[in-house]
């Protein structure tokens, strides 16, 4: 069945996956966030940037796990960066 059918049902219990075009390759969520791939590569390494999937061998990260992360990275002076830091 296409991804498109399942994410059709409403309320079937069934897990529905975000459409195809909801998924953002490395090299697509770097850009929109303004970083290189190789950034992203390496803050998967260390655990420390956007939650991603993996499918088989594919990276893959939504927009809603870009824009996530980005939230959680805010902050309203030096000072409050300084103590996420050391959390």
């Amino acid at each position: 069945m296409p991804i498109s059918k399942l994410n059709q049902r409403p309320n079937s219990g069934a897990f529905a996956l975000p459409a195809a075009e909801h998924f953002l390759t490395p090299d697509q969520a770097a850009a929109l966030i303004g970083l290189s791939p190789r950034t992203m590569a390496r803050f998967r390494l260390s655990g420390t940037g956007p939650r991603y999937s993996r499918v088989g061998r594919r990276v893959r990260y939504t927009r809603a796990d870009i824009n996530a992360w980005v939230e959680s990275r805010k902050f309203g002076s030096t000072s409050e960066e300084d103590i996420s830091r050391r959390a």
